[in-house]
């Protein structure tokens, strides 16, 4: 049997084939974006571009590789495009890209049938709208009319069923559809009612992680590979990325400073207190749920003033010279402020900056945005915190986790460690760790990689932001109404 592993994360617009040794270690990596097809709410990519791409990807990373050490493959995928097939699993048209939103009659007709926190409380998703698959669902039900109905398969099991003909899912990919109830760990059958649907249309549940079998002999021909390699249960990429980020039990949390700020942690239940609606979704892991939380904005914030403060705004100030800039100035930004929720939403306030005079420097508007990113931050973990949720270390990645300075704030203002992960691809190794536990290679749970740097930043008592922090959220209070006045 070989030790190689291939996983394959299929995002909204980029398909990223990666090949793994045994202890998780990538060995080769290959990325290709893709455009998708947009008509006003029309959103659409053919289905079979999903299975070209994978199929580049594979040769690519096996490019100078014996294929006969490839043992199994994983995927994960983004969670609610949906593609309708026929009883052989072949597309009856393109894939309806979890960004369109034409199912906006659907979703209102739903939303008059289930109540909205009864929907969240079987579902674990905070809204229903003409992007929830439920509702996409319902929409083409109401085409189909007499005809007989399509199957409706997600990403991963239409390429699960192209690669071994068995049509299969897992728990984690269907916990975003609107159709998957949390409690049960299975089918929402009042739901698919509700939308026209009925379990006959969708595929077997699985756990992640599961074998499923071999590939189809015509299949490995055109991927390269022999037909006994092993086809394994993945996961839905959000869980994937947890997987990935070692968040396999309360406490630890994932940060990633990417675009947005999103904070994902296990929940030791389901139960809330009244105001507070994470997104809850099924873990990779059995008997598992995930918690995530976000702010629309914080790397995104950092380009914004990175663009800003570079010559000619070439973007050429990179994140070392940020922290240089920002490194000079005191905690609490010698009086600077900021409210860093620029752009659009945002809460009850916009982006600002407070406290400025003829001498604020750059240092001090850049170390501002660190220090307000990283309250943002804080109020996500509280919110974690009263859901139940521990918080005793934060391992973070994305675009900002390079910034050294931001983390060292972040852990002061937490009060936690904060751990850099040494790896960029949270979701593939998430896919390829399931991978390695279905094929056998490795033991069910046991992850070999090293998941930090070596490098952990701690609270330093020397740096209180107390009162820092009540002057930031004293400012989000006094600026709500200003920003809710109409113009």
């Amino acid at each position: 049997m070989g030790s190689l592993l291939l996983t394959f994360d299929v995002g909204t617009t980029a398909v990223k084939s990666v090949l793994w040794d045994a202890t998780i270690r990538p060995v080769a990596i290959h990325r290709e974006e893709y455009a998708l097809r947009t008509s006003g709410p029309r959103v659409e990519v053919a289905a079979e571009r999903y299975r070209e791409l994978v199929a580049r990807g594979c040769r690519a990373v096996l490019d100078g590789v014996d294929a006969t050490r490839v043992a199994a493959i994983s995927l994960t995928t983004q969670g609610e495009t949906m593609i309708p097939v026929d009883g052989g699993g072949r597309p009856l048209g393109p894939a309806i890209v979890w960004l369109d939103h034409r199912a906006t009659e659907q979703a209102a007709s739903l939303r008059e049938r289930f109540d909205e926190e009864a929907f969240y409380r079987r579902t674990g998703i905070p809204y229903l709208d003409a992007t929830t698959p439920l509702a996409k669902a319902a929409r083409l039900a109401s085409a189909a009319g007499r005809s007989p109905a399509p199957r409706l398969l997600l990403v991963e099991d239409y390429l699960v069923q192209w690669l071994t003909g068995r049509s299969v899912t897992n728990r984690s990919l269907q916990t975003s559809t609107g159709w998957f109830d949390l409690g049960s760990d299975d089918y929402w059958d009042e739901g698919l009612l509700a939308a026209g649907l009925d379990r006959g249309q969708l595929p077997e549940l699985l756990d992640s992680g599961r074998p499923v079998g071999p590939l189809l002999p015509d299949v490995a021909g055109e991927l390269g590979l022999d037909p006994s390699v092993l086809v394994v249960t993945g996961a839905m990429d959000q869980a994937a990325a947890a997987l990935g980020t070692g968040l396999t039990e309360p406490g630890v949390v994932g940060v990633s400073f990417g675009t947005a700020l999103v904070v994902s942690s296990v929940l030791p239940q389901l139960t809330h207190p009244a105001g507070l609606r994470p997104t809850i979704y099924r873990h990779a892991l059995p008997d598992t749920r995930l918690g995530i939380l976000f702010e629309p904005t914080s790397g995104a914030v950092l380009r914004w003033l990175r663009t800003l403060l570079s010559p000619d705004g070439d973007d050429t100030l990179g994140y070392a010279e940020l922290d240089e800039l920002a490194a000079g100035v005191p905690a609490g930004s010698g009086g600077v402020l900021a409210v860093p929720f620029f752009g659009e939403g945002g809460g009850a306030a916009h982006g600002a900056f407070l406290g400025l005079g003829l001498g604020t420097s750059r240092g001090q508007l850049a170390r501002s945005l660190l220090e307000a990113t990283s309250f943002a931050l804080r109020d996500l973990l509280d919110d974690l915190t009263a859901l139940g949720a521990p918080v005793r270390e934060l391992r973070t990645s994305g675009g900002g986790s390079r910034s050294r300075l931001w983390q060292r704030i972040a852990a002061d203002v937490c009060g936690v460690p904060v751990t850099p992960l040494p790896f960029p691809e949270a979701a593939s190794a998430g896919a390829a760790l399931l991978c390695a536990w279905g094929a056998g290679l490795l033991p069910y749970g046991v992850d070999p990689r090293p998941l930090s740097t070596g490098e952990t930043f701690r609270p330093d008592p020397e740096n209180d932001y107390a009162d820092h922090r009540r002057r930031y959220r004293a400012a989000l209070a006094a600026l709500g109404p200003f920003w809710a006045t109409p113009a």
